[in-house]
């Protein structure tokens, strides 16, 4: 099984898919692996390390692989199982699969993004778009940010930062970046991230140093110039705050 939402450090070992499918086949037991993020991008080109790559899984030999469609893989939520055509078969013809079986836009969405891979275009899948956005942009984009907002009673100003990968695929795993650090007059930095989430679109900031930091990977950046005005006229005066 993939290991989801913690890390192993110290004087550890793991059995190799290569002896447990030997140990299978000596014991007449088929090999399952619960790969998990579906992960189909080697990772190391975005400063990330050790994380399982799917397709190796799936060349490895093992009797049936599970993923993810979604987590790193970057498609619908969804499960993928990919193995021997006898077990596969095997699970098709259970009365359950009817049950759980997902819709034509599931298919036709997963479709699309493994169609991305193959073609080459894979950062056009947001989640790859993300962990490939260099830090220098991000950067930039938060100084239009707090430029914009900065006003005498919300304060912003540029912080550097990492960005948590998480999402039970990647335990521990962060990326140099940027975030707009705002602090308004007069309320906590709660309240504060509190208003944000009411706006539309809903804004998810993070607490830290008695300010709300917004880490702009995660926003796309067409939506700058919007959230912005969201923002200004949310904070626009003291009055509003306290109604």
């Amino acid at each position: 099984m993939h290991r989801s939402n913690f890390r192993i450090e110290g004087f550890t070992e793991r059995p190799s898919p290569q002896e447990l499918i030997h140990l299978g086949e000596q014991a007449s037991v088929p090999v399952f692996e619960d790969q998990g993020t579906g992960c189909a991008a080697h990772l190391d080109e975005y400063g990330i390390d050790d994380e399982a790559y799917w397709p190796d899984s799936v060349s490895s030999g093992l009797d049936l692989v599970a993923s993810s469609g979604d987590k790193l893989l970057g498609g619908p939520q969804c499960g993928i199982l990919v193995g021997k055509s006898a077990i596969i078969e095997t699970i098709r013809s259970n009365p359950l699969y009817r049950a759980f079986r997902v819709d034509k836009l599931t298919y036709a969405a997963l479709e699309g993004t493994l169609s991305a891979y193959l073609g080459g275009d894979r950062e056009s899948i947001p989640v790859i778009r993300m962990l490939a956005t260099q830090p220098d942009t991000v950067e930039r984009r938060c100084h239009i940010w707090a430029d914009a907002l900065r006003s005498q009673v919300l304060h912003a100003s540029v912080v550097a930062t990492r960005s948590l990968v998480g999402g039970g695929t990647t335990p521990g795993a962060s990326l140099p970046s940027f975030a707009v650090a705002l602090e308004y007059t007069g309320i906590s930095e709660t309240t504060l991230a509190a208003r944000l989430r009411r706006l539309d679109p809903q804004i998810v900031g993070r607490t830290c140093d008695r300010r709300v930091w917004l880490d702009l990977r995660t926003v796309p950046e067409e939506q700058d110039d919007l959230l912005i005005r969201r923002i200004s006229a949310a904070f626009l005066t003291t009055s509003e705050l306290e109604e």
